[in-house]
């Protein structure tokens, strides 16, 4: 009974073990090889696998020459286990890089065309901003000669004022004269009279 028991454990343990170690591999590069029945290169061959075909590694053989695998057909069989490997191989690496390569290709030609609209908006920019310091600049003349105008004109008014004031008073003056003399006449006059 002992014996029954220890051989059960070991077809139970065999059987949990191999569920357990099923992990995603890929066929080797530049190789295309025989999917067996069996964990032999005496076992009927199932057909071939191509290299970088991804397949899902189940369990090796006692010896480790073999392994068993369900490829992506879903056929399950064995093939040589220096074929089978968990790393991703060089075409699958290369199809994985070529994609990216694209995409950044792609990246790259939206951003040239994106650096050339703002190029050409940096130049429309660049032409408004001098045809805005043309007209800044032209504004500044326009100020300082309509201020210079304006000192002018002010001076032309403080003259005239000065004038039209100095010739006030000089009428004011004869004026004062004219009367008084006129007023002193009329007393002589009358004081003669």
């Amino acid at each position: 009974m002992p014996k029954f028991y220890q051989s059960v454990f070991a077809l139970l343990f065999i059987a949990f073990s191999s569920i357990s170690t099923a992990e995603t591999g890929f066929i080797s590069d530049d190789v295309c090889t025989y999917l067996h029945t069996g964990p032999s290169a005496k076992f009927r061959i199932l057909g071939s696998i191509k290299a970088g075909e991804s397949i899902t590694i189940i369990e090796r053989s006692e010896d480790g020459t073999f392994t068993k695998i369900t490829d992506s057909k879903g056929r399950e069989g064995w093939v040589m286990s220096e074929f089978a490997s968990t790393k991703q191989s060089l075409k699958q690496k290369y199809l994985a890089l070529e994609e990216k390569l694209n995409a950044q290709l792609a990246s790259n030609q939206d951003l040239s065309q994106e650096t050339m609209t703002i190029k050409q908006k940096t130049g429309q920019l660049q032409k408004e901003i001098n045809q805005l310091t043309l007209s800044l600049t032209a504004a500044k003349s326009d100020l300082v000669n309509a201020q210079s105008q304006l000192k002018g004109e002010d001076e032309e008014v403080k003259i005239k004022w000065l004038t039209r004031g100095g010739l006030l008073v000089l009428i004011s003056f004869v004026v004062g004269i004219i009367v008084t003399s006129l007023i002193s006449k009329k007393k002589s006059k009358s004081n003669w009279t």
